[in-house]
């Protein structure tokens, strides 16, 4: 954290000196102080609510305001008739900017039951991080809150999900590791959304021009989130080009979700991928391979992990069953 900033004058001087000089809006250096202070007091530090008023902002179209649009240029798209229930929002993310942070240090292979322990970058603590940011474009989805609800609670699922659970339990203490709890990803609603984000990424990697190690998830998974953002960046100022949030237009957002879905619903692997004896228990996966739903691990939040295609398409318990039958 930058204390020195809590200081007015200091803070003042430091704009003046630091950001002006390559600041390319009207504002001044009062101004841009306390636009700082309202958002420093509107942020309570946590990642969880920084997701949900990414998510929030996703659900507006900013494409009729000037404001913010060097951030952020979101235009809604039509829903396809087809998803009708299913999916309540689709908007083509045409400019974003994402920053990227050193925060630390941790092994590859993360503990079971949670986020692994980082090492600090100095022994000392540092008023600063070393960041970029990037400029790029995305396509958004939002699943029907009240269709997910419904679908996560439904005996038959509540139970795949317990029979994952213990696996998961079972298999830390069997490699001895501490397993106190489940991860908070080893749910429903979680491994619907990133199974989908995944099917997505696979199939935009064909239709977009985009690489899949191109191509990053942003997963909003909570009790008032259901979405994900699929989108690209590149440290240029001048962004991407354009061919990935054109993807989200209606002709073609229909056949990108529904190809999608047809493409995960089988595997190469198959049964032993289905009956989810391709895996490792530690991961929380069910139905994910290699050979279906694993992406580049720098695309995926989760390192491959939490991911099942029975509860995207491939069975009974799908939630988009419908539209495979």
């Amino acid at each position: 954290m930058l204390d020195f900033l809590d200081d007015e004058d200091m803070m003042i001087a430091f704009i003046t000196k630091k950001i002006l000089p390559t600041w390319d809006g009207t504002e001044s250096a009062e101004e841009i102080a306390r636009r700082f202070r309202e958002m420093k007091e509107d942020n309570s530090g946590s990642e969880g609510d920084l997701r949900l008023d990414e998510f929030r902002m996703l659900l507006t179209d900013t494409s009729a305001s000037d404001e913010n649009a060097m951030i952020l240029l979101n235009r809604q798209q039509p829903v396809p008739a087809t998803f009708s229930g299913m999916i309540s929002w689709v908007s083509s993310v045409e400019r974003l900017r994402e920053v990227r942070a050193l925060t630390g240090f941790t092994r590859l292979k993360a503990q079971v039951g949670g986020k692994p322990d980082a090492v600090p970058l100095s022994r000392s603590g540092l008023s600063w991080l070393p960041a970029v940011a990037m400029h790029g474009e995305g396509v958004f989805l939002s699943l029907n809150l009240e269709a997910v609800s419904e679908w996560e609670n439904r005996p038959d699922v509540i139970e795949h999900l317990a029979r994952l659970t213990q696996t998961h339990m079972d298999t830390a203490r069997a490699e001895g590791k501490q397993a106190d709890g489940a991860p908070s990803q080893l749910n429903a609603r979680y491994m619907l959304i990133h199974t989908f984000a995944h099917a997505l990424i696979a199939r935009l990697s064909v239709d977009s021009g985009y690489s899949s190690s191109a191509l990053r998830e942003r997963l909003y998974v909570g009790p008032e989130m259901a979405g994900l953002l699929i989108y690209t960046s590149t440290p240029d100022a001048d962004g991407t080009m354009g061919g990935l949030s054109r993807q989200a237009r209606p002709a073609r957002m229909e056949q990108l979700v529904l190809q999608a879905l047809a493409d995960h619903e089988l595997c190469s692997a198959d049964p032993l991928c289905s009956e989810g004896m391709a895996r490792s228990g530690s991961n929380g996966n069910h139905a994910a391979c290699h050979n279906c739903v694993f992406l580049p691990e720098t695309s995926c939040e989760a390192w491959n992990g939490f991911l099942d295609r029975s509860l995207l398409s491939a069975g009974p318990l799908s939630f988009f069953k419908d539209l495979v039958e």
